[in-house]
Formats: C-alpha cells, sequence, structure tokens
C-alpha cells in the first residue's frame, strides 16, 4: 500500500512525524523512514509505501494498492 501526498511538503511532514515517533535516525543505520527526495508518480502525486508497523500514521491520507511512474528515457552515449 502507498499513501499519497499533492504536495512535497505534505510528503516530508508525514515523513518527519513518521521518524521523530519512531525515534530516527536511531544510531543502529536507520536514518529514517522514507527517503526524502521521492520521485512523482504518474498522476503527479508523492507516494510513500506503507509498511505494515506504521500503518496507524496514515488514517488521514490517500491510501492507494499501488503507484505507477512515469517511464524514464534511458540513451545510450557510450561513444
Amino acid at each position: 500500500m502507498y499513501a499519497l501526498f499533492d504536495t512535497l511538503e505534505q510528503y516530508l511532514a508525514k515523513n518527519h512525524e513518521i521518524n521523530t515517533a519512531l525515534g530516527y535516525p536511531d544510531g543502529k543505520g536507520t536514518e529514517r523512514y522514507a527517503t526524502e527526495v521521492p520521485m512523482l508518480t504518474a498522476i503527479g502525486k508523492y507516494a510513500m509505501q506503507i509498511l505494515p508497523h506504521v500503518e496507524r500514521f496514515f488514517a488521514d491520507c490517500v491510501v492507494v494498492e499501488s503507484v505507477e511512474y512515469p517511464e524514464i528515457e534511458v540513451t545510450d552515449e557510450t561513444y
């Protein structure tokens, strides 16, 4: 499952909320719950994966089963 956010600020606020509640960074190698630079989905939203141990933090969010990202064009610049 994934939570969708309209703005980067909303995404970062949720990540901060979870990090604070879980005590990240924890000194054991976990710096944060989710990346600080998320990709935009194909529908122009920011998505955060919802793992079972943090489901309680997403009651106020739009939740979907899956997300799609736009295809990234890769060019071969080998000379």
